[in-house]
């Protein structure tokens, strides 16, 4: 079967360390127990083996490297593997509902999950790749039907919805009405939507409002896996969808340099980053120059 082994494992969420140098040895059949007092790192750690984020944050930039990456037949070979992969193991975590749990066969819904899920796929179906699409459409129910606590989580949905031509404006600008109460993150994210959906004049009412797409410190420990890496990939995101062209550009400098750093980034951010970063660079921009891995993301 398999063995599972840690070799000084370590996580953080920005300056904040939560796995601390875990080594690890698991046979094919054995049963562990991990105990520890509440905030040790159990549950992160566990996360880190097959979560749903962590399986999807691993094949979502992969769906765009061929566009902005010199690729080999052996790389567009892994490429097409690693994805196929994910796509195939989906399944295992969608629950009857339509949404996805964070672990395979789990029974709780995870709210920004399933909407990453449905992200994914539907990028990977524009792709050229066959999906599995009563999941898809299952998912895309669940998110309509379904209004998250958290307000980042509802615009994600939103923008997803708009992605696949299903906008639901009644709780656009059910969201939108609570402008006083959202962050800037929010702001921006939620103006992606209105950008798909055709509403040029709110969707930039929203980022004049959401300044620059950045909330101060981030909650590490929330459900929505945020950073201010992810941040800035979200603005990214609106303004290639708005065509500011200038303002994109410079947002896909900061963040090329923050990608050609050493600099530890959680899958979620890398993720977003090289997606947002890759369609940018697709929809026609220039002088671009970053790395994705060891291989280098560059426009002449």
């Amino acid at each position: 079967m398999a063995n599972i082994q840690f070799k000084d494992i370590r996580k953080s969420y920005g300056d904040v360390a939560v796995v601390h140098g875990i080594s690890l040895d698991i046979r094919d059949g054995e049963f562990i127990v991990i105990v520890g007092p509440s905030g040790c790192g159990k549950s992160t750690l566990l996360r880190m083996v097959a979560g749903l984020e962590q399986i999807t944050s691993g094949a979502f930039p992969q769906l765009y490297l061929p566009s902005v990456v010199e690729c080999d037949a052996n790389m567009l070979q892994d490429i097409d593997r690693n994805v196929k992969s994910v796509l195939s193991r989906l399944g295992g975590y969608q629950l009857y509902n339509g949404s996805f749990a964070y672990w395979s066969g789990g029974s709780n819904s995870s709210e920004w999950g399933t909407a990453y899920a449905a992200h994914f796929l539907t990028e990977a179906a524009k792709y050229g790749y066959a999906i599995d699409r009563p999941m898809l459409d299952r998912a895309l129910k669940y998110l309509r039907g379904n209004e998250a606590d958290s307000f980042l989580t509802q615009a994600y949905a939103q923008y997803v919805l708009a992605l696949n031509n299903m906008a639901d404006r009644g709780a656009m600008n059910r969201l939108r009405e609570k402008a006083a109460d959202l962050k800037n993150d929010v702001k921006w994210m939620l103006a992606a939507a209105y950008a798909l959906d055709g509403n040029r004049k709110v969707a930039e009412e929203l980022t004049a409002q959401g300044g620059s797409g950045q909330t101060g410190k981030v909650d590490p420990y929330d459900d929505t896996y945020n950073s201010s890496e992810r941040q800035m990939a979200v603005v990214l995101m609106t303004q290639t969808l708005l065509g500011k062209r200038e303002e994109a550009f410079r947002t896909a400098l900061k963040m090329s340099d923050i990608l050609k750093k050493e600099k530890w980034l959680s899958t979620q951010s890398t993720a977003w980053m090289l997606s947002t970063l890759s369609n940018f660079i697709v929809s026609g921009q220039t002088g671009i120059d970053a790395k994705a891995g060891k291989e280098s993301i560059r426009t002449d």
